[in-house]
């Protein structure tokens, strides 16, 4: 049996998860280096126009929110539109399920008055539905750093960024 490794990531997010391939600092600063090399341009991050209103409006509202982070840039944007169509479905889906329930009315027989009898049946293929748009707004999300604790893990690194560069500092005097 063949096992991948990991998906490659960025020097700041494995230091978010912890450094966990004990990097030495020559070697984050190194990878650091290499990686703002190869950062690309940030002027393009518009939605796209196939995405409707509301996914139009997530993808606007995220990378305003995520611009102070200095992490989207322009080859983010394709990755960044699916996350937001998947999130839109997901709100349309949810809305249809709401308003018509979980139950839809089915035509099982017909009395003797060829009058039709009904049965209340699950709606499986709108609860499939919605959950594989969460499954997709979930992953997506995740890569993308939007959940509490991703944001902790940033939060966490920051701080322990901010502490090295303090101690680099007083080693210099």
């Amino acid at each position: 049996m063949h096992y991948m490794g990991n998906q490659a990531q960025p020097i700041d997010l494995q230091l978010i998860h912890g450094n966990k391939n004990r990097r030495t600092k020559a070697e984050i600063e190194k990878r650091k280096k290499a990686e703002e090399a190869l950062k690309a341009a940030k002027d393009k991050l518009k939605p796209p126009t196939w995405l409707d209103k509301l996914a139009k409006k997530e993808f606007k509202y995220i990378v305003d929110q995520m611009s102070e982070l200095d992490v989207l840039n322009n080859l983010d944007a394709h990755a960044l539109s699916m996350y937001c169509d998947a999130y839109s479905n997901y709100v349309e889906i949810t809305k249809l399920i709401n308003e018509t329930g979980l139950a839809r009315r089915v035509v099982v027989d017909y009395t003797e008055d060829n009058e039709p009898i009904y049965e209340l049946v699950m709606d499986k293929e709108a609860i499939l539905r919605k959950k594989q748009f969460y499954d997709q707004v979930r992953q997506l999300g995740i890569q993308f750093g939007f959940t509490p604790s991703a944001r902790a893990k940033m939060a966490l690194a920051q701080a322990k960024a901010e502490i090295e560069k303090e101690d680099d500092d007083f080693e210099d005097v």
